[in-house]
């Protein structure tokens, strides 16, 4: 499976420990990490809690629905993205590899109890409500999980912190494995080839792109690279290029003072008014206002 090498070396900040709670709302990622509105995708297992409001996310081509005090649990390797956070709203996010979980390589608690989750496809996500008694388990120690991130002063406490996860994973797994399905192999191709076409546009988005480049990158024709992304995630190459090129104008438009003329052309736009419209468009608002609001 492939792991998207423009976020790896971001999603840790201690790789002897490799595990972060990220938190996120509409101005802010602390610590910095991914953005949390691109699509994208990390070989790291991930639990989201909603602190408070309402968040929209989506998984695999699935869109999720949650407010405060719900989670959603985002299988590794799996194209995810936070589509929308209310005014108000915010959540952490947990980040962990498989490992902190099996101990060590090719140990039979990877071998039973992790695997068979973390490689099927066909289980991409779990949401997780104070509607079902097992799921508010989780969540409760989810919050608790919060908690103890935020505490500075406790002994051991990256010990404490693997326990808590070992916990959540043994209730999450025992809860879902009679529901599990196997997953083809032709599913787990048309994945990596999509997998492999994102990352394609994330490091090429500044220059001239084609259908055609895109997918020649996995030896597909057109017609197929187009249903691969609809089929996923809902809208064609070409619509997907220019939201990850309005997402990185946007980024440049917040951290640094170039003007929306530079911004353009280093996002991919040959012209600036189709820039301004494309971004009016989606932000409901000029890259001079959207800019003026983070001041």
């Amino acid at each position: 499976m492939l792991s998207d090498e423009l976020h790896k070396s971001s999603l840790y900040k201690n790789e002897t420990f490799p595990f972060t709670m990220f938190t996120v709302n509409r101005n802010d990622c602390i610590p910095p990490g991914p953005g949390y509105h691109y699509l994208h995708w990390h070989e790291a297992l991930q639990f989201t809690l909603v602190t408070s409001g309402t968040v929209s996310m989506q998984v695999s081509g699935t869109h999720y629905e949650l407010k405060a005090g719900d989670a959603i649990f985002i299988n590794s390797g799996l194209l995810h993205m936070t589509s929308h956070i209310s005014k108000s709203g915010e959540y952490v996010s947990f980040n962990f590899p498989t490992k902190l979980l099996s101990f060590f390589s090719g140990s039979q608690l990877e071998l039973d109890y992790i695997l068979p989750f973390t490689t099927n496809y066909c289980f991409p996500a779990q949401i997780l409500t104070n509607d079902v008694p097992w799921q508010t388990h989780i969540i409760e120690k989810l919050w608790s999980l919060r908690k103890l991130c935020l505490d500075e002063e406790t002994y051991a406490k990256n010990y404490e912190i693997s326990i808590s996860l070992t916990e959540i994973w043994l209730l999450l797994i025992r809860s879902v494995k009679d529901s599990l399905i196997k997953v083809s192999q032709n599913s787990i191709k048309k994945q990596e080839n999509l997998q492999a076409m994102l990352a394609f546009i994330h490091s090429n988005y500044m220059k001239e792109v084609t259908l055609e480049d895109i997918a020649k990158t996995v030896h597909i024709s057109n017609g197929e690279c187009c249903r691969s992304f609809k089929n996923t995630i809902h809208m064609t190459p070409y619509d997907y290029l220019i939201l990850f090129r309005l997402n990185k104008g946007a980024d440049l438009l917040k951290e640094t003072n170039y003007s929306v003329t530079t911004i353009a052309g280093m996002v991919g736009f040959n012209d600036v008014s189709h820039f301004i419209q494309s971004f009016k468009k989606k932000m409901k608002m000029t890259p001079t206002q959207y800019r003026k609001s983070f001041q």
